[in-house]
């Protein structure tokens, strides 16, 4: 009998739905150190399309995608205490032993989901109303973008 490995596309894929679905640390660090690896354009790409496979819990269209958006901008897993054990992790690239680390590689990744996706600028409004402003200058939007502005 042969074995099949998912694709790296498709590891990606699971990975972003069990962030959304189970909200763990290893989750997000896998969606992250993939992403990393794959690319981050490439990596937004594939995730643009989740909701091509999966339909979160409420079978709302496009809600694992915004779904996931939301928790890469601001993540809050459920077992934070894992935190600090990410330097001990066995195999683990330094650069993701601190979680600050993890949470900038999300909101990078978060953001590359919203641009990659819009069709125009209004799309990225809601984006920039929840995104945290601890990065300098705050990037929230009075009012929504106007497509064309």
């Amino acid at each position: 009998m042969a074995v099949v490995a998912p694709t790296l596309d498709k590891m990606l894929q699971v990975k972003a739905y069990l962030v959304v679905q189970r909200n763990v640390v290893r989750d997000y660090l896998d969606v992250v150190a993939l992403a990393d690896h794959m690319g981050l354009v490439h990596a937004a790409e594939v995730l643009w399309g989740i909701d091509d496979y999966y339909d979160d819990r409420y079978a709302v269209k496009g809600s694992v995608r915004t779904s996931l958006v939301l928790v890469l901008v601001a993540p809050r897993p459920l077992d934070v205490d894992v935190i600090r054990e990410l330097p001990r992790y066995h195999g683990l690239d330094p650069k993701w032993h601190g979680w600050s680390s993890v949470v900038a590689a999300g909101e990078a990744l978060a953001l590359e989901v919203a641009e990659s996706s819009a069709p125009s600028r209004s799309a990225m409004w809601w984006l920039h109303r929840v995104t945290p402003s601890t990065h300098g200058p705050s990037r929230r939007s009075p009012r929504p973008w106007r497509a064309g502005s």
